[in-house]
């Protein structure tokens, strides 16, 4: 890892004086970060959350310092919304922020708009260690969707395009495309706004994102929804050649058709057993027989 832009040197006893603001000390690989380059904006610069429910960059480490990037003025003005033993060492493009726990140096990531952490790291070394260069290739909208950044679809929004005719490009809509990638904040974002949530339920239940599958269910999608471009297979039948034990659950409780078959006469049953999920074709037997 690169680092550019980092702000003055400093000292051990400035560490120490931090630590005595903390309260606890500092993990030595972050110390010895601080010591070596003291903040600033890295290369490569992106990671993930391990859930893979957020993929964002580092727009700057923050450093011993004064102003917007200081790792004091940031423990004192978060103080009221972080997680106890959590402090901000980063932010991204969008606002939120890397935090360090200093009870366990865990690396977490805080959404900032709807207050909630998730983990990333056990450790800083590790952390460092996981960044790397996006993709050239990828569209504007690709990363806008594996960030969750919602501020990027507000100004598409505020142009007075319709939420329902964002596409990628494939022409694929965008609301599929987050749904096949679980970003349950986004889908939600999107729902809000007046999306047509029709093949939503379909495309996460192909890949098995629990949550997001609960949340449309919640929002009146069919369980038995289909996609004629796939043999006419319902969520059901896709989830459960996936193995989605969980998703197959709550889609049988809100009830979706077992025994419905695809075009080739194949049922939720027939297609589980191209999964290596012995525990969900046991519990589909035992719900069709």
């Amino acid at each position: 890892m690169k680092i550019k832009d980092t702000f003055e040197s400093i000292s051990e006893n400035q560490l120490v004086d931090l630590e005595n603001q903390l309260g606890k000390p500092l993990p030595n690989d972050y110390k010895s970060f601080l010591l070596k380059n003291n903040g600033g904006r890295p290369e490569p610069n992106f990671f993930r959350t391990l859930s893979g429910d957020y993929e964002t960059d580092i727009q700057f480490f923050y450093g011993i310092t004064k102003g917007i990037y200081s790792i004091q003025d940031n423990l004192f003005q978060l103080k009221s919304r972080l997680p106890k033993g959590k402090v901000a060492i980063a932010n991204d493009s969008g606002g939120n922020y890397i935090l360090l726990d200093i009870n366990t140096n865990q690396i977490f990531f805080f959404d900032h708009e709807i207050e909630e952490v998730f983990f990333v790291s056990e450790s800083f070394t590790d952390f460092v260690n996981s960044l790397f260069n996006v993709d050239q290739g990828e569209s504007e909208l690709d990363r806008a969707i594996e960030s969750q950044n919602i501020e990027f679809f507000k100004s598409i929004l505020s142009s007075g395009t319709d939420i329902n005719n964002i596409t990628n490009e494939f022409d694929q809509s965008a609301f599929i495309a987050i749904c096949l990638r679980g970003k349950l904040k986004l889908a939600r974002f999107f729902v809000e706004n007046g999306v047509s949530i029709g093949g939503g339920l379909f495309a996460s239940s192909s890949n098995g994102h629990v949550n997001l599958v609960e949340y449309l269910l919640q929002k009146g999608a069919n369980p038995n929804e289909r996609d004629a471009t796939q043999n006419n297979d319902t969520a059901l039948i896709q989830a459960s050649m996936g193995g989605y034990l969980k998703v197959v659950k709550q889609l049988i409780s809100k009830g979706a058709d077992i025994n419905a078959t695809d075009d080739h006469g194949q049922t939720a049953l027939n297609k589980s057993y191209w999964s290596d999920n012995q525990e969900l074709i046991d519990y589909l037997e035992k719900e069709v027989y």
